[in-house]
């Protein structure tokens, strides 16, 4: 087995004083592959000159044994002049009708619209970009290859609402705001005691973040379809509802055939840089994130379903040369159980290397590290990769012990 890790060089990731560091950690933790994060070298822009600490440490790697592979998030990190000039038809609409750019994800995150002809080739020229910036790299890593998707519930405590709660009916939006962000969720029930005196019991919120139902969305779809929506769906939930209730299916096809040929578009891009440039990808194993934390078995198939990554489909039809799926906070059983049923589905022997994640809630010593190796190496895997560097640069342990 070997392994490999997520690098980045960003605040807040603790990343290496130097490539000294670095090597010296990779041949304790037997890491032979580095994902580096090089969206600070290439910033979108065609003409940005490459970043020479970067260029540096990428050859420092590669003459000590390593390959390196340029990591960037292909549908989350956007032109800042797209976001100040409000190209609203390339962002992501949700279930209800908001667009990421008036309210991005958790205050910061703004999601592409893959069916947007404009953003398929900025992840293409992306891809090209880092690759001809950086000659030394193996390839290029696509993060968040993927549609966001969360059902967001909460509840509230009514009982001394008083007669507010004469203005909040089912279905009304209600926005959180935090400083200058915003987020808009919506009453799904409420529950009274009294109307009079107004003793409430509970409200309970939701917003469905699925993606995307924006106008050239849902008109692709129907098209490909062959589907004519009901002339009385107005609004952008209405439609959706209806997609979801009436093609549920084919929608989700849909999506995933969409980031199919995103997918192989880069890997045009990085094939016409050179013959032997290698295309991978980060997927996730399950929704809703963490399942496992809140007793929810894991879901393979939902990672099809609510973040349109088919991404066996994506290996049999030669679109990616590895993957490396974000088994996180998993037990060890659980861990060993995922990546075998992920093998399984891969036909051939593309190699696949499992995320293992380390955090002050879920810190791992050397003893369970070993235990993660040696479940991932009964189930079939080409080996871990790590989450991130700064988390696990610190641990003691070497890769020898868990022979």
């Amino acid at each position: 087995m070997k392994n490999a890790v997520w690098l980045y060089f960003r605040p807040g990731f603790n990343p290496p004083a130097g490539p000294g560091e670095f090597l010296a950690w990779a041949e304790r933790f037997g890491v032979k592959i580095v994902l580096l994060d090089c969206f600070p070298g290439a910033r979108y822009a065609k003409k940005a000159a490459p970043d020479q600490e970067l260029a540096r440490f990428v050859h420092a790697c590669a003459d000590g044994g390593l390959e390196v592979h340029g990591l960037f998030s292909a549908l989350t990190s956007v032109p800042e002049q797209w976001i100040r000039t409000e190209r609203r038809e390339l962002f992501c609409v949700d279930y209800h009708g908001i667009s990421v750019l008036d309210e991005p994800i958790a205050g910061r995150r703004y999601f592409l619209d893959p069916t947007s002809p404009e953003v398929v080739d900025l992840v293409a020229a992306t891809s090209r970009h880092i690759l001809e910036s950086y000659p030394a790299l193996e390839g290029i890593q696509l993060d968040f290859i993927r549609y966001y998707h969360y059902h967001s519930r909460f509840t509230v405590l009514a009982q001394e609402l008083g007669h507010t709660l004469s203005l909040l009916a089912e279905g009304s939006p209600v926005q959180l705001v935090v400083g200058d962000k915003r987020v808009t969720f919506f009453l799904e029930q409420k529950d009274m005691l009294y109307h009079d005196p107004p003793l409430g019991k509970e409200l309970h919120f939701h917003r469905q973040f699925s993606y995307c139902f924006c106008s050239r969305c849902i008109e692709e779809f129907c098209r490909r379809q062959g589907a004519v929506l009901p002339a009385e769906l107005q609004s952008t939930q209405e439609k959706a509802e209806w997609i979801l209730g009436h093609l549920g299916e084919a929608w989700v096809h849909f999506r995933a055939q969409v980031l199919e040929d995103l997918l192989a578009e880069v890997r045009r891009a990085v094939k016409g840089v050179g013959a032997d440039k290698e295309l991978s990808i980060t997927v996730w194993y399950s929704s809703p994130y963490g399942s496992e934390l809140v007793g929810r078995a894991a879901d393979l198939d939902s990672a099809v379903w609510d973040f349109g990554q088919d991404w066996w489909r994506w290996a049999e039809v030669g679109l990616v040369d590895f993957v490396c799926p974000m088994n996180y906070w998993l037990t060890t059983e659980s861990f060993q159980m995922v990546i075998a049923k992920q093998r399984s589905r891969l036909k051939g022997d593309l190699p696949l290397f499992s995320g293992i994640l380390r955090s002050p809630e879920h810190p791992l010593s050397g003893e369970e590290l070993t235990a993660y190796l040696e479940a991932a190496r009964r189930a079939g895997a080409a080996g871990l990769c790590f989450f991130h560097y700064g988390t696990w640069r610190d641990l003691d342990w070497k890769v020898g012990k868990a022979r």
